[in-house]
């Protein structure tokens, strides 16, 4: 699967025990997230909005504790270790579809960087998210602001093995009759007919 090269998460929020929320809303582009070059990933005219206004497209909160999917995968990089994703929620608001996830790396053998970790340290390439639509054949690319960049969490960010990243990003809204979509994450396997709560 080819990489789109448009960033993704709109805010990060790191948990450990008690739940404290950090947001964080970049608009640099630079490492994990990559730069902008124009190719915002869009098949169809559903694809993203170039002009959407930074603060319109914050999402709120999710329920952590409501899973609707998951899995586990590699990571590159870390021999032994694994990413786990859950995807809290996918919810339309207004004009935009916004999705609710988290990731928990993890490195059982030990076999990690020294110190604290970053998320580029391990993937050293784009780790994009998008949806497809496909009742209507449509991917949706992350929006963006009114810059016309992707809106991104700091790549560079450290964090500790066992930590829970949760992170939510925003999408141009499908249509009405659309009841599922499926939600892909790099080059991992999608997570399919992810309900749409309206």
């Amino acid at each position: 699967m080819d990489h789109d090269p448009t960033p993704w998460f709109v805010i990060i929020r790191r948990h450990t025990g008690a739940l404290a929320l950090s947001l964080i809303l970049l608009t640099s582009g630079c490492g994990l997230l990559g730069s902008d070059d124009g190719d915002n990933g869009e098949d169809g005219a559903d694809g993203g909005d170039g002009g959407t206004d930074a603060a319109e497209a914050e999402p709120g909160a999710a329920d952590t504790d409501n899973v609707v999917a998951e899995g586990t995968y590699d990571v590159p990089d870390l021999e032994g270790g694994s990413a786990h994703f859950e995807i809290h929620e996918l919810k339309v608001q207004g004009e935009l579809a916004q999705l609710s996830l988290s990731m928990t790396v993890e490195d059982p053998e030990g076999n990690g960087r020294s110190g604290r970790p970053t998320l580029w340290d391990h993937w050293r390439s784009y780790l994009t998210v998008y949806l497809v639509d496909n009742d209507n054949g449509n991917r949706h690319a992350t929006v963006m602001d009114e810059n016309e960049q992707s809106i991104g969490i700091n790549a560079h960010e450290a964090f500790d093995y066992g930590d829970t990243l949760s992170f939510g990003a925003a999408f141009a809204a499908p249509p009405e009759d659309v009841e599922t979509m499926d939600v892909y994450i790099g080059d991992y396997p999608p997570f399919t007919e992810i309900p749409l709560v309206r």
